[in-house]
């Protein structure tokens, strides 16, 4: 297994890299949906047709993380893989461009939506970090409908790795948990945890992210018990203690 990248997804795939040797995981480029500088999407797709060349070359499978939230936007149902595509950022746009590269290049691939991803040493501007660490100052903004569908970082590398050794091929997939957890809900969460006092601003409004794992279920038997309403307690129960101490 090749590897492009060393941020949060790729580092996850550091412990298969003798595994999957005909493929190569690219995970590389802008992390940060609020981008909106051209320059930093140039560069990931010159690095991107880079990483497609060197799969035709040496036919390698290409697996490329794009983003369920950007892609999908704002759903009042679990959004599927076939559904219309509606990206409502530059950041979303650049995602929908980007896996028509992949689809039209004639390489071998995996294209995988990513929901909210949670792991160690994220970068602040991600997520949980960003709910962590204004939880931390004490004051919290929370948009009431806003909700989120977590995804531990370990569960995405052991499920892609899984999906590789089964032969999954030129298949654009959604990698989600399928659980749309109220913001306000994981706040909760964390303060209890920590076990401090934070004051909540409340504003209307607020993007749901809501995904249907309907087709990775079929793939992988073990998402539909797995995924269950608990599971993003679980998931901040895991790594809460690498950002906060009691």
């Amino acid at each position: 297994m090749i590897i492009i990248g060393n941020g949060l997804v790729a580092r996850a795939f550091f412990n298969f890299q003798k595994d999957c040797k005909d493929s190569l995981i690219f995970a590389s480029g802008v992390s940060n949906s609020r981008l909106t500088d051209e320059s930093e999407f140039l560069r990931e797709r010159c690095l991107l047709e880079e990483n497609i060349l060197r799969c035709k070359r040496e036919k390698l499978r290409l697996v490329y993380f794009s983003s369920a939230g950007e892609v999908y936007g704002s759903t009042d149902r679990p959004a599927k893989e076939t559904d219309l595509l509606t990206p409502q950022t530059l950041y979303g746009i650049k995602k929908v461009e980007f896996e028509e590269l992949i689809r039209n290049s004639g390489i071998n691939y995996l294209v995988l939506r990513l929901s909210n991803i949670v792991g160690r040493n994220q970068s602040e501007h991600q997520l949980f970090p960003s709910l962590v660490k204004q939880v931390l100052r004490g004051r919290i903004t929370v948009y009431r409908d806003a909700q989120r569908d977590l995804v531990d970082v370990e569960d995405l590398s052991r499920g892609v790795v899984r999906l590789l050794e089964l032969g999954l091929n030129r298949e654009i997939l959604n990698f989600v948990s399928g659980i749309s957890v109220p913001i306000s809900e994981i706040v909760s969460f964390i303060i209890s945890w920590a076990q401090l006092e934070c004051y909540i601003d409340y504003l209307s409004g607020g993007e749901k992210h809501w995904f249907s794992n309907e087709k990775l279920s079929t793939i992988l038997p073990w998402v539909e018990t797995y995924f269950d309403r608990e599971y993003y307690k679980r998931v901040l129960n895991k790594y809460l203690k690498f950002y906060l101490k009691r």
